[in-house]
């Protein structure tokens, strides 16, 4: 009630400040406000809906933390791309359910009645066999069985009836219901095996269900879930080729008014740059300028053949080897090794590392400054200076943290392999996008867990003794893992539990079924869709943005400890300067005025 009042006290305040209905910033132009006015006015005590409904109707206020995606721009951007994605596939996904339906329809009419056979014994004559067969104590437990050709048998001992199974079991194709959700389950591939295993003991012959369940599985499952993920790929295509558009517009008004900028003050840039181009040299320094010259030209021979040496395949599949002979290394470690094979094992390490470091230094000679310009070069760098720390300091190298950084050189088989080249480049450069997208999808899950837990939680407890799965809705805690569990797609058992907990409650397949639509169907898609959008321009390095941020991060560590440096120097040089001033003799008054007479005569 607190919580009513305080949603209350809001909506009056923003009333009265922006305005009602009218004007252009008024309460109600806010779809979020409007949404947030109406649950306030529902969940007020006084209004009769609330007594008719078996949930809270405040658990849709829920909702409301989407508000927050408005903050961050990227996540803003990304929830804009997948409220396009829903328009995108609706069409998709209702070809999708018309085949779902069709094929619903036809398991109904073949599968009707056939996993409820169960082996029975024998009634006795005298005993009711009404009683008798609903006993489970009477019942074969294990499988189903049928009465036609080619069917299980039932023991000795034992017959088979019809329509006796346990109603809690949901695997049956007797009504709509369970033959669509357990179509669903074979379309999204969730636990389809168990039925599939069912249906060899029934009175079907084996093309009749090979035939259906290959139909069911490998067609249905291939065909609308690959389009609807190709739908969204397109709809990402053209978001990300409008949002190119407008980049390119932006950068061509910019770079415009650069030139006219540039062109008022060419001629000052000219001046100043002559200005920077004069160079005073003595003639006395001639020989020093001709021997550093000399150094400089060898210095650069001698660089070109390094570089020579570096794009040499035997040094790259030396490397190769060594990284190999390092993994081995380090897969061949464990617990309670005898102090041999952990002396090999630190001299391989040893030898592995002094490799890396040899080689770190042939690529700075070869590059330059711009060796430190590659992410993975300044991988290599820390994990090989990681490596000579725990070297040197023997209490380091069984750390956990420095073990598993050894880990890291396994890395440097991208530098000689494409493909895992291709694919680490679509992940970094993809990065930013897939941390806002997840979110995205972290608020859902809060969301959704906090609907399933005010909806389907009360439904929980009015049946403790029911409740056998490991996560349910009963509390927050768990609803957050079953919403988690139905967005990966294991949603079937959960489920079924959800029913056999609630007495069928025909609210359990509405969540659970829309829960998955959006969070598997869609969500998880757009995810692939990002990936494979980003494979479209696929670049071997960091894209432009991040190669200039880079370059400016570089930049600047550089240009601070320059700065550092000098810093330190001028810092030396005032110490030095003050100690020569303690040593030298000091002069009186009347010798410093005879020379500054004798300097002015």
């Amino acid at each position: 009630r607190i919580s009513i009042l305080f949603y209350l006290s809001e909506a009056v305040y923003q009333s009265i400040s922006r305005g009602f209905i009218f004007g252009t910033y008024c309460y109600l132009r806010n779809p979020w406000m409007c949404f947030d006015f109406i649950i306030t006015l529902v969940s007020l005590p006084h209004i009769e809906i609330i007594k008719t409904t078996k949930f809270q109707l405040q658990s849709l206020r829920g909702i409301r933390i989407f508000d927050a995606i408005t903050i961050i721009p990227g996540v803003r951007m990304m929830g804009r791309g997948v409220m396009l994605s829903l328009n995108g596939i609706t069409g998709v996904t209702l070809l999708f359910f018309t085949f779902l339906t069709s094929v619903s329809i036809v398991s109904k009419h073949i599968f009707s009645g056939v996993f409820r056979n169960k082996c029975v014994i024998e009634p006795p004559k005298n005993a009711s066999f009404s009683e008798f067969i609903k006993d489970p104590v009477n019942a074969l437990k294990d499988g189903l069985c049928g009465n036609l050709t080619g069917a299980r048998e039932c023991p000795s001992g034992y017959i088979c009836l019809p329509n006796i199974r346990d109603d809690n079991q949901e695997a049956h194709f007797d009504k709509l219901v369970s033959s669509l959700i357990n179509s669903l389950a074979f379309v999204t591939h969730d636990d389809w095996g168990t039925i599939f295993d069912q249906a060899k003991y029934q009175e079907l012959s084996i093309y009749t269900y090979h035939s259906y369940f290959q139909f069911d599985i490998s067609r249905l499952s291939l065909y609308p879930l690959p389009t609807n993920r190709k739908t969204l790929r397109k709809v990402f295509r053209q978001r990300d080729d409008l949002l190119s558009h407008q980049e390119a517009v932006r950068q061509t008004w910019e770079m415009m008014k650069n030139l006219i900028n540039l062109s008022q003050n060419i001629q000052q840039k000219m001046e100043m740059k002559r200005a920077q181009n004069k160079v005073f040299i003595p003639k006395s320094e001639g020989n020093i300028q001709n021997t550093e010259q000399t150094i400089l030209d060898k210095w650069i021979v001698f660089t070109q053949k390094v570089q020579i040496i570096t794009e040499s395949s035997s040094f790259r599949w030396f490397i190769l080897l060594t990284v190999c002979i390092n993994a081995i290394f380090l897969a061949s470690e464990h617990a309670n090794m005898s102090p041999k094979i952990d002396w090999i094992l630190d001299v391989g390490n040893m030898v592995c590392v002094t490799i890396f470091f040899v080689e770190i230094l042939i690529w700075f000679v070869a590059m330059g400054f711009h060796y430190f310009l590659s992410i993975w070069n300044l991988l290599d760098l820390t994990v090989v200076i990681l490596g000579i720390i725990s070297i040197s300091e023997n209490s380091l190298k069984h750390t956990t943290g420095f073990r598993l950084f050894k880990l890291l050189n396994l890395l440097k088989f991208q530098k000689v392999w494409p493909a895992l080249q291709s694919i680490s480049a679509v992940i970094v450069n993809s990065l930013g996008r897939i941390i806002r997208l997840i979110i995205v999808v972290s608020l859902l899950i809060f969301v959704f867990a906090i609907i399933g837990n005010r909806v389907l939680g009360r439904l929980y407890l009015s049946s403790k003794d029911k409740i056998k799965a490991r996560w349910s809705f009963k509390t927050f805690e768990e609803s957050l893992f079953v919403v988690l569990c139905i967005f990966t797609g294991e949603w079937i058992q959960s489920l079924w539990n959800c029913m056999n907990s609630t007495e069928h409650s025909p609210l359990c397949p509405i969540i659970f079924v829309s829960y998955y639509l959006i969070g598997n169907l869609v969500i998880i898609s757009v995810f692939a869709a990002l990936l494979l959008t980003s494979f479209r321009n696929l670049d071997l390095h960091f894209s432009s943005e991040n190669k200039f941020s880079f370059k400016r991060c570089c930049t600047y560590i550089w240009n601070w400890i320059d700065a550092l440096f000098q810093r330190i120097q001028k810092k030396s040089n005032i110490d030095e300067n003050k100690k020569n001033y303690e040593k030298s003799p000091k002069k009186t008054t009347d010798e410093i005025y005879t020379e500054i007479k004798q300097k002015y005569q």
